[in-house]
């Protein structure tokens, strides 16, 4: 299941993690049955230098929290 994995993600480098995960079971690669974290994919995927960053082109978001004084 690996290798056939990994040649997904080879043949279609742009899909996501996710994309990946749900073609692979629409396509009959990975059996219904067995269990396929994210997380464990992207570690898979990440081991075998297929996980490339993002160029910038994508705007980030400001995730810092803050709180507005007391009026």
């Amino acid at each position: 299941m690996v290798l056939v994995l990994l040649k997904l993600k080879e043949d279609h480098p742009a899909w996501t993690v996710e994309t990946l995960r749900y073609q692979a079971r629409k396509q009959g690669l990975v059996p219904a049955y067995q269990n396929l974290p994210r997380a464990t994919l992207y570690r898979l995927l990440n081991r075998h230098g297929l996980i490339h960053k993002s160029d910038g082109s994508q705007k980030t978001v400001d995730r810092l929290r803050f709180e507005a004084s007391a009026p």
